[in-house]
């Protein structure tokens, strides 16, 4: 609905503070206002059409309108899209069909009303009216659309480079993941044959030289991976920040879940069965015995690394719009399964475990706390005979 001639006080102070008529002098900007109409748009009403000569410059002066653009003659075999995309929302102050004011060409787009609007209206016919009573006006206007189209091309320019910017940033975390996927493929391999060579009657010390031996396998194509992605070394978790505070976590949850596995050892243990058993170290020599839990220190930081650093931290990487606790889970099952060769209790308490020692990762971001975590749960494990 179009009423002319919107005189009113607060249509002229608003006028003042746009962009596109802040330049005109007071009689200018009457003599505008003179030959405006002031049209009241309902939610939905399409004020242009694209592809017809509105051959009239629109200013918003309440709500919002909706640009659009026909892309049914894009393909689109499954007919998922709908036929029109919105390109952006215009607001207070916003200056509508400029380019077809100036150049005559038909409407590139649509314009509809987002909610109710208020809209002020100049045609061309109105302009040259009001050009005959201040003759610089039309120059002036030309000029500040010039002016305006200038910053939104400007605009237009910063926006394509983030996008393009984006885009291959989006090719590049594709790329690292294929190379992810391979690995992880690679991981499942090494696990299904130390499976196979590792059994509960190999001497003591093969038991450590094959347990080693998976480990540095499985470290050669991680390490490379996380070299290869040139992140700092923080990324993986290789940091002193907050590395005090991670260390008391993890003594906490230490004595929380000792406490459990003793409890649940003595619930579960045979008549007679002594609490501590030692597992698969029961027959080591003292010297083998020593060397075990010197080695284990250095063993478990480069399970964590693997585990919680690079797998843990590249599923976050990747996984940007999953909750937090997603790379958490995948990361305690992938480290599950690679400790099937010992049994498959042993994979499943080694899951439980990999998920605290994950949150207690994604806290803090240091590897300082869940190593400290892993050995002191490792050692407990073990001496209760759960390996």
């Amino acid at each position: 609905m179009s009423q002319p001639n919107p005189t009113r006080p607060d249509v002229l102070s608003f006028l003042r503070r746009q962009a596109l008529t802040e330049k005109l002098s007071e009689a200018e900007l009457q003599a505008l206002v003179s030959v405006a109409e002031h049209r009241l748009c309902a939610d939905g009403e399409v004020i242009v059409h694209e592809g017809e000569h509105p051959d009239a410059v629109f200013v918003v002066l309440r709500g919002q309108v909706d640009v659009s653009k026909d892309v049914t003659h894009l393909p689109d075999p499954d007919d998922e899209y709908p036929d029109e995309q919105t390109l952006t929302q215009l607001g207070e102050g916003a200056m509508l069909g400029e380019l077809s004011f100036l150049d005559g060409e038909p409407a590139s787009a649509t314009l509809r009303a987002s909610g109710p609007c208020e809209l002020l209206r100049v045609t061309r016919k109105g302009l040259a009216q009001a050009s005959s009573m201040t003759p610089t006006l039309e120059d002036k206007l030309s000029v500040a659309i010039a002016r305006i189209m200038v910053r939104r091309l400007r605009a237009i320019n910063q926006s394509h480079v983030e996008a393009l910017h984006q885009r291959l940033q989006q090719a590049h975390l594709r790329n690292q993941f294929a190379i992810f996927f391979v690995i992880t493929l690679v991981l499942f391999g090494i696990a299904s044959a130390v499976q196979k060579l590792i059994n509960p009657g190999l001497p003591p010390l093969l038991q450590m030289l094959y347990s080693w031996g998976m480990l540095l396998l499985t470290f050669a194509p991680i390490g490379w991976f996380a070299w290869r992605l040139r992140l700092s070394p923080r990324t993986w978790g290789l940091s002193w920040r907050n590395a005090g505070r991670s260390v008391r976590e993890s003594l906490v949850l230490t004595a929380g879940l000792v406490a459990l596995a003793v409890g649940w050892r003595w619930l579960n243990r045979a008549p007679q069965e002594p609490l501590v058993t030692w597992g698969s170290l029961a027959n080591y020599s003292p010297v083998e015995f020593a060397a075990f839990f010197f080695a284990y220190g250095p063993h478990s930081f480069l399970q964590e690394f693997i585990g919680r650093g690079v797998i843990q931290g590249a599923l976050t990487r990747f996984l940007p719009e999953f909750r937090p606790e997603v790379p958490v889970v995948l990361t305690s099952a992938l480290f599950g399964i690679f400790h099937l060769y010992v049994s498959v209790a042993f994979a499943l308490i080694t899951f439980v475990a990999s998920l605290v020692f994950g949150m207690l990762y994604r806290r803090h971001g240091t590897l300082v706390g869940v190593t400290v975590l892993h050995y002191f749960i490792g050692c407990v494990s073990i001496s209760l005979g759960f390996n």
